[in-house]
């Protein structure tokens, strides 16, 4: 069984859905396969996916463009806004409402010029260091080109967020993406309430700085994450529950020198890998007991014993 077809039509992604699993690359872009990609399916049958094909010559020029529109043809081998306005006059030709829709403008009397200078105008695409604002018409091209998905309204986004899985289908997803942590803001959000509160008392609001400096291991129980940062010699605790950011290992006896790699036991001790350490290699155990008066990076006390 081949697979045969123009670039970017999803030859690759077809393979994937039928084999079950993630065997091809595939991407918003022409020419991601390279060369024939032959799997067997038995004794008697194999698919083969195959690289995009092409005519050898487009003669009309309305071809061309529709082609590049549709990411069939490279970016390289067009000008992008010349791209834009063909589709601008074709989408206004048959589909005035849902462009008008789909920027939030009114298209009545307008050309495929005049859609571009709308989306510039809409979406701040602005010319850097020109006086009077001139318009960005290639940004404005880009913008357009790349509108090919419905984009969801706020009460969309916060009714069905979308779900950021590794890997993507057809594969069976192993990882899903649930939040970033990087600061003390990310740890203890504040409601207006809060900030209220927070104003009145003269109380520091969290900071919103990254503490994160290269980790090297990360691992997670019962609502707290321990990221080992060899770089500030110590372990990052984002405790959840607490809604505290703290560091242990900063202090004598018990001080880190290099923590390269973390395991939590059942009983919530946590074990770091500390190379090179004054000791000698080995693991240690601590048992953090996080610090009760700042929500910023205190050091911790800890309990430690040498394996």
């Amino acid at each position: 069984m081949l697979i045969m077809g123009i670039p970017n039509v999803g030859k690759s992604t077809l393979m994937n859905a039928l084999l079950k699993r993630r065997v091809a690359a595939v991407g918003d872009e022409p020419a991601v396969t390279k060369s024939q990609m032959c799997i067997d399916l038995g004794p008697t049958m194999s698919i083969t996916d195959t690289p995009g094909l092409m005519w050898p010559k487009i003669t009309h020029d309305s071809d061309g463009f529709m082609l590049a529109a549709s990411h069939a043809i490279g970016r390289n081998a067009v000008i992008d806004s010349e791209v834009a306005t063909f589709l601008a006059d074709l989408l206004l030709q048959r589909y005035p409402a849902a462009l008008g829709a789909r920027y939030g403008f009114a298209t009545t009397g307008m050309d495929g010029i005049g859609v571009l200078e709308a989306v510039a105008r809409k979406r701040g695409c602005i010319v850097k260091g020109r006086r009077g604002g001139e318009l960005d018409l290639e940004k404005a091209a880009m913008v357009s080109l790349g509108a090919c998905a419905p984009v969801a309204t706020k009460t969309q986004k916060a009714a069905a967020p979308q779900r950021l899985l590794w890997p993507a289908p057809p594969d069976r997803p192993r990882f899903e993406f649930e939040t970033v942590l990087q600061s003390a803001a990310d740890i203890a959000p504040e409601s207006e309430s809060d900030r209220w509160q927070r104003a009145l008392q003269g109380r520091p609001a969290a900071n919103d700085a990254p503490v994160i400096n290269k980790p090297t291991a990360i691992a997670s129980r019962d609502g707290r994450t321990y990221v080992a940062e060899p770089a500030v010699k110590a372990i990052t605790v984002f405790d959840a529950s607490r809604r505290k950011l703290f560091r242990f290992g900063l202090r004598e006896p018990n001080d880190l020198k290099r923590p390269q790699a973390l395991a939590i036991d059942g009983g919530g001790k946590v074990c770091v890998l500390d190379s090179p350490a004054a000791q000698g290699h080995g693991v240690r155990c601590h048992w953090p007991v996080p610090s009760a008066r700042s929500t910023s990076v205190p050091d911790s006390r800890t309990r430690s014993a040498w394996r």
